[in-house]
């Protein structure tokens, strides 16, 4: 008996990178997931990332939105801690949360290394620590891909970014004052 080849596989595709669809929809799962301090509108946004990270099944072009979502939220929680204007950038609103210790690398489970096409955006004087490079990093992808620019890096490359900000947001609200959270969530 002769085996059969495996099936074809769709360039642009999670099988294409190797990613199976249940571990697609576990990453979707854990980005759509109510935190024990926000509810409410706030999680909406990574809720609605997660729908596009399902629907992305067959087309990778939609991880770039996927990310924009995240950032959304957590461009969200710091305007709302800091009650920022839109005179202070997300830039200097996560250098401002690294600095004041809202977040640091111990907010993240995993640090994976980014890809050169991502060091090669940072400024020369950016610490070495991967929250510093990701202050960065996140706002000037998350313009890259507002200005019709996002298709110049390899959409896998996100998703470890797409997890990332969310982890940025969820050590983000343990520094949260209850007065402010109650904004999130009504």
């Amino acid at each position: 008996m002769t085996s059969l080849p495996p099936p074809k596989v769709n360039p642009g595709t999670w099988l294409h990178l190797g990613v199976t669809d249940d571990e697609r929809e576990a990453r979707a799962e854990w980005l759509s997931r109510d935190h024990p301090r926000f509810q409410g509108p706030l999680v909406l946004y990574f809720r609605t990332a997660a729908k596009l990270l399902r629907f992305s099944h067959d087309d990778l072009t939609l991880l770039p939105w996927v990310f924009a979502q995240t950032v959304i939220g957590l461009e969200k929680v710091l305007r709302i801690h800091y009650q920022a204007g839109k005179d202070q950038s997300l830039g200097q609103l996560l250098q401002k949360a690294i600095t004041d210790g809202l977040f640091s690398d111990s907010a993240f489970a995993c640090i994976w290394p980014l890809p050169k096409e991502f060091i090669q955006r940072l400024e020369d004087n950016v610490s070495e620590t991967h929250a510093s490079k990701l202050a960065v990093l996140i706002p000037s992808l998350r313009n890259d891909l507002l200005h019709g620019d996002c298709y110049g890096y390899y959409f896998n490359d996100l998703l470890p970014l797409i997890i990332q900000t969310r982890e940025i947001v969820d050590a983000l609200v343990l520094h949260l004052p209850k007065s402010i959270l109650e904004t999130m969530t009504a």
